[in-house]
């Protein structure tokens, strides 16, 4: 495998379930459900994805970005959680952020962000967090 393949999957190897990338995609099924707003929200008030186990909800504006980096690297993040990185934000550091440091081992540098951590709490502006991955 290539480099950033090989640092990926060590990465995924350390969370919870200690299966490589390459283990938790061979084992089955993935299904991506489109995320739609709630009565009285917008699409702008949806997080880019979540999840619950093998079903990843994304956002349908991320297949319209024009960097395909975008959608690669929120899959990567939801597939870290797939792997068992925490959900939990009140977590202990690193576990709360342990799907987005996966970024930094999966040729994902320019998606990561320090702030994210397991979960959104809230939704909208006024929730103090910004749009980004759960």
């Amino acid at each position: 495998p290539k480099t950033g393949q090989k640092m990926c999957n060590e990465y995924f190897a350390t969370l919870f379930q200690k299966k490589t990338l390459s283990t938790i995609l061979g084992e089955g099924d993935l299904v991506i459900h489109c995320l739609e707003p709630k009565q009285g929200y917008s699409y702008s008030d949806l997080p880019d994805a979540n999840n619950a186990g093998r079903d990843i909800g994304l956002d349908p504006q991320l297949f319209f970005d024009n960097d395909p980096a975008v959608l690669v690297c929120t899959l990567i993040h939801e597939l870290a959680h797939v792997a068992g990185a925490s959900t939990d934000a009140g977590a202990a550091q690193p576990q709360a952020h342990a799907a987005e440091l996966a970024l930094m081992s999966c040729s994902c540098k320019k998606q990561y962000r320090k702030e994210v951590l397991g979960t959104i709490k809230g939704l909208g502006s006024d929730s103090g967090f910004g749009r980004r991955y759960a």
